[in-house]
């Protein structure tokens, strides 16, 4: 009724409205019949030019099209402007997470959103259960967990290495360390999360072995100062090993077969999984990832 309204209060013609609205004349007419008993005035005057608006009808003119024009603006998708992002991204990751992921990603989301931030968290084992309670947004991790309302994107492949002191005797061997020359050492071994995931240990475990373990540390960064002076080894992400070993005094061998690479993984929740910035995120970390370069 108030789109045939708007119509008539523009042109001033039932002919015009009805084929306008691909209805019949009468149509409009009983229509036209009815706004006036709803509004309690005539509306219109009959002329040789058509329908003249009274001035019920000139008041009504400008409020029913703004309200017309916000009432089609709620059926429009909204245009996504990075640019005018103004929000916090919050992440848990681990350290070899954020360095593998956001050592590429910084510089571009500043660019593109320049007054958007990311906020780090720890990494907690407790993915799903923050996720879903909006206390962290997005988790990057090494593993997919088996909850069904979190969704993922695959970022990119790690591998697994071992950092040693630079004079370390298997830089001697040929051909690499297997796992019985990896389980001749010690080790400097990183838990993962609040709660002390040891996933190395547990994989080793399935092959009914263990390591010597020397050292337990959370951080994969802070392994360096356990190598120095003794034959330890710490098998950390291949992109962790590669800082590391910017130190002269480190350096890395493959991890034996045994001991397998893994995915990391972008997951959020079906809480935000409708809002644009959410979408555009998601994109913009695995095209990041995805070529390698910001």
């Amino acid at each position: 009724m108030l789109v045939m309204l708007n119509q008539l209060l523009q042109v001033g013609s039932v002919s015009v409205v009805a084929r306008r609205l691909r209805v019949s004349q009468p149509t409009v007419s009983r229509g036209l019949a009815r706004l006036r008993e709803i509004f309690d005035d005539p509306l219109f005057i009959r002329t040789n030019q058509g329908l003249q608006r009274r001035q019920r009808a000139e008041e009504l003119l400008e409020p029913l099209s703004e309200w017309l024009g916000n009432a089609d603006a709620l059926f429009e998708p909204k245009i996504f402007d990075p640019g005018a992002l103004e929000k916090s991204f919050r992440i848990s990751a681990t350290d070899s997470g954020l360095a593998a992921i956001f050592s590429l990603v910084h510089a571009r989301l500043a660019a593109l959103a320049p007054h958007a931030r990311v906020d780090i968290q720890f990494y907690s084992d407790n993915v799903a259960n923050r996720l879903a309670s909006g206390q962290t947004d997005f988790v990057i991790s090494g593993y997919l967990p088996d909850d069904r309302t979190a969704y993922s994107r695959r970022l990119m492949a790690e591998t697994s290495v071992c950092v040693i002191r630079r004079d370390h005797p298997l830089l001697a061997l040929s051909g690499g360390i297997d796992l019985g020359a990896y389980l001749d050492y010690p080790h400097v071994n990183v838990t993962v999360g609040d709660e002390g995931v040891d996933p190395l240990s547990s994989l080793l475990a399935l092959q009914q072995v263990e390591r010597k373990i020397v050292a337990t540390i959370p951080f994969f960064f802070g392994v360096g100062a356990f190598l120095y002076d003794m034959d330890a080894i710490a098998t950390v992400p291949g992109r962790v090993a590669d800082q590391l070993c910017l130190d002269p005094r480190l350096a890395q061998l493959p991890a034996p077969a045994e001991i397998p690479g893994y995915d990391y993984w972008l997951l959020w929740h079906e809480r935000i999984r409708r809002d644009p910035s959410t979408a555009w995120f998601v994109d913009l970390v695995a095209d990041i990832c995805r070529s390698g370069h910001a």
